[in-house]
């Protein structure tokens, strides 16, 4: 090996690794907050948050999908320096210079859809029809936590309403 190939080889490592620790940054926070009945954010504590009481008319499960869009980014330019680098060993002159291009061109295609795909999160959820002392008929989507797991069609549950809505199976009387 050429002295040029390993020093190109030995940036690129660098720059993956860079890249790599980067995915790792922006995934660890690509789902802020989760979306449970029995989940609240800082924000939401000591705020008036409005209820309304009703009785769950059926209930079905359903997914929840997030998309973090750096991972396909990131990825992607990962692919292409690993295609680069793979195209550069090929060839001479123009052949080499032309199988860089191909090879940074098919890397980053590559890298970027298996970024996109490592990148997609999915949470089990429930999709909850509740009709309304109001007589409103509606329907909230929230992650399966513990609470929303256990609740039935017939079940008298509070909506709460703050920053988001969440939906609560009753554990008393309420007016």
């Amino acid at each position: 090996m050429n002295h040029s190939l390993v020093s190109s080889f030995k940036s690129a490592v660098l720059i993956i690794a860079a890249l790599l620790g980067l995915l790792a940054v922006t995934q660890a926070h690509a789902w802020e907050g989760d979306l449970g009945g029995n989940q609240y954010g800082a924000p939401e504590a000591r705020r008036y948050q409005r209820v309304q009481v009703g009785v769950v008319e059926d209930i079905r499960m359903v997914v929840i999908t997030r998309e973090n869009q750096n991972a396909g980014y990131i990825g992607g330019a990962v692919g292409a320096i690993l295609g680069g680098v793979a195209g550069n060993t090929a060839g001479n002159g123009k052949g080499r210079m032309i199988a860089s291009a191909l090879g940074g061109t098919i890397g980053g295609l590559a890298g970027k859809m298996a970024g996109d795909y490592a990148g997609r999160e999915v949470k089990r959820s429930a999709e909850i029809i509740v009709s309304m002392k109001s007589g409103d008929v509606i329907s909230v989507v929230q992650e399966m936590d513990g609470e929303t797991a256990q609740l039935q069609p017939g079940d008298r549950v509070r909506l709460i309403e703050g920053q988001a809505i969440r939906v609560v199976k009753m554990r008393g009387n309420v007016m």
